[in-house]
């Protein structure tokens, strides 16, 4: 990084190393996990005041209209009511006395409202790309704090926080450059596609080991049904794993166009990168051992050869969530020409 940036953007720089730590400590703990709501109670509080803090100081800097900070101080406050759902629910489960339908049917009411929303309303092309993005890391707040029983939460704040600290530092690396129009791939872009893929492994293991059932816990499922079904349970869990793959995922839209990148171009890089990863893992496949080690060996190459298609279809959905927002090289231009959002 170039001295000059390096000074410049020294605040940033702070928190992206303190973020990385607290992130690089949950690939660390034990797959297996037992409920433990304090800490779900304690990633919701962090979560909430990092958010308050980062509307607050958008709206204090113009970058987003009232009627914007409205809406995201909406959303973080449907993640304070969904922890106590998860308090109360946890709370009646542990006295035996079953789950409460008017928490059954609030936890359904509310993450069909909050994950949907992001997808049903886009804002305005000119719409300022973080404040865009919060949006959505806001959006699925509510969902996993109703699916979390342990740090998974605390997870997935300072996975937020690490993505989107990295984006500002990329963007602030390139706008040394003066391109004002769009350009090919350099070597340079391939630290982003490498940057994404590690945080796409860290989405994966983040919170316990995928690749082994063991680690899926049906706890996680209790605050929407106690009855079992395999499909809406195992979709749920799913949906669980996949939640921060969705923010990676749009942060790589907002970056290629940040950089002046075809949408296509970081796109192909990280799927080119993928087949080489997929043939490691070939290789790691073993035939000995215990049954957990072959089986866990398995499971990571069949990992690796379905990350091509995860790639393809959150690449779509990164599309759909930030693809409508110009760069935010042409927004400072069309800011220019506009007053300031009041």
């Amino acid at each position: 990084m170039p001295s000059k940036v390096r000074t410049k953007n020294i605040g940033l720089i702070v928190f992206w190393v303190v973020s990385c730590l607290c992130t690089s400590v949950f690939t660390m703990l034990p797959v297996e996990k037992g409920e433990n709501i304090n800490l779900v109670i304690s990633g919701a509080l962090l979560g909430v005041l990092l958010g308050g803090i980062s509307v607050k100081k958008l709206r204090s800097s113009h970058r987003i209209s009232r009627n914007m900070a409205l809406i995201m101080n909406a959303q973080l406050f449907l993640i304070v009511i969904s922890t106590v759902i998860v308090h109360s629910t946890s709370k009646s489960l542990a006295n035996r006395e079953g789950l409460p339908v008017i928490n059954q049917i609030s936890s359904w009411i509310i993450i069909i409202i909050s994950s949907l929303f992001p997808f049903v309303y886009r804002g305005p092309s000119n719409e300022y790309y973080l404040a865009r993005l919060l949006n959505i890391c806001f959006a699925f707040g509510p969902m996993m704090t109703l699916l979390s029983i342990s740090y998974e939460l605390l997870f997935y704040v300072c996975f937020c926080s690490t993505v989107l600290i990295w984006l500002n530092l990329e963007i602030s690396l390139y706008r040394q450059s003066m391109y004002s129009t769009r350009r090919t791939l350099r070597s340079s872009d391939i630290q982003a596609v490498l940057f994404f893929i590690f945080f796409i492994n860290v989405a994966f293991f983040g919170t316990g080991n995928v690749a082994s059932l063991s680690s899926f816990s049906l706890e996680s499922v209790y605050r929407f049904t106690t009855v079992f079904n395999p499909f809406l349970m195992g979709a749920l869990l799913i949906t669980k794993i996949l939640i921060p793959f969705f923010v990676v995922s749009s942060v790589l839209g907002i970056l290629s166009s940040s950089i002046d990148l075809q949408p296509f171009t970081l796109f192909l890089t990280v799927m080119s990168i993928s087949d080489i990863q997929t043939i490691n893992f070939f290789y790691l496949v073993t035939d000995y051992g215990s049954w957990l080690e072959i089986g866990t060996s398995i499971s990571h190459f069949c990992i690796a050869e379905l990350f091509i298609i995860f790639t393809m279809i959150l690449f779509l959905l990164s599309r759909w969530l930030v693809g409508h927002l110009i760069s935010p090289k042409m927004n400072r231009l069309v800011n220019r020409m506009h007053p300031k959002i009041m």
